[in-house]
């Protein structure tokens, strides 16, 4: 869901459109569906918190399962932080770009690299996957490392294709997890 609001909602106020008078214009024209947007990653965010906190149910309390859920505390407050300036972003002409800078910085950077911190603890602290499938999560936490990355580096070629590998690997093993773990239990 959330990346369909980026991909036909969010997109256009991002970096992802290079013309700066066009993003803002953009979010000023479309305020309600950009709020609603990002909403839709606020609770994106939440989701993938109470996903980590039933991961660490599963395979039981450790060091490592404990940080797990540590570092996705701080990813939600770093992303719900980033993603209260992005909606901030409708309402504010003079500060549009410092803002911008910023939501991305804390949502596609600290966020996403503590989601990702917190993903390889829980990786690293799971026994019993299926090879194909910790393979993928792998594949996944090495595109969140990526993304961490180009988001540090203000690399928008690089959040797009890092985020095109992520979220469908994410997906597909979670859904796995979801199915075979509830089937388990």
């Amino acid at each position: 869901m959330a990346m369909v609001a980026t991909t036909f909602v969010l997109r256009h106020g991002m970096q992802t459109e290079p013309d700066m008078s066009a993003r803002a214009q953009y979010i000023r024209d479309h305020a309600t569906v950009w709020y609603l947007g990002w909403a839709v990653w606020v609770a994106s965010a939440l989701s993938l918190l109470v996903f980590y906190v039933w991961w660490r149910r599963r395979i039981g309390r450790t060091r490592l399962s404990d940080a797990a859920v540590l570092a996705a505390i701080l990813g939600v407050l770093c992303d719900h932080t980033g993603e209260g300036l992005f909606m901030k972003l409708a309402g504010e002409s003079e500060s549009f770009e410092l803002y911008q800078d910023l939501g991305t910085a804390l949502t596609g950077g600290a966020a996403n690299g503590m989601y990702t911190l917190g993903g390889i603890f829980l990786t690293l602290a799971t026994r019993d996957l299926p090879r194909g499938i910790r393979l993928m999560q792998w594949v996944t936490w090495i595109a969140g490392v990526a993304m961490t990355g180009s988001a540090i580096v203000e690399s928008v070629a690089g959040l797009v294709i890092s985020g095109a590998i992520l979220f469908p690997t994410f997906i597909v093993w979670v859904t796995w997890m979801g199915l075979k773990w509830r089937r388990d239990a």
